[in-house]
Formats: structure tokens, sequence, C-alpha cells
């Protein structure tokens, strides 16, 4: 199970760090602030974009 909170769009984890083990466990993002427990806006609109 993906840490919380998980985003998945078409089946997809748009912010899933590769080698980074999935648990049940609070989850931090990556951000161009820094860390944050939540994408920022800009990163959760270009993901949607992207899947478009």
């Amino acid at each position: 199970m993906a840490g919380s909170p998980t985003f998945v769009i078409d089946g997809c984890d748009p912010f899933a760090e590769p080698g980074r083990a999935q648990g049940l466990a609070g989850r931090m993002c990556r951000t161009p602030v820094g860390l944050a427990g939540l994408p920022g806006p800009d990163q959760l609109r270009q993901a949607l974009t992207s899947a478009l």
C-alpha cells in the first residue's frame, strides 16, 4: 500500500519515487520549496496535464 496521500492517475502514481518502498505511513512530497505533506498545486496541475 502506498503512503498517504497518494494520487493515482490512470493507475499510476505520478509522485512515486523510484526505489522507495511503499508502506502504511504518512508521505512527504518533494516540492519546489522543500518537503511538504502534499504536492504543490503546480505539480498536481502538471501531473494531470501530462496524463491527457
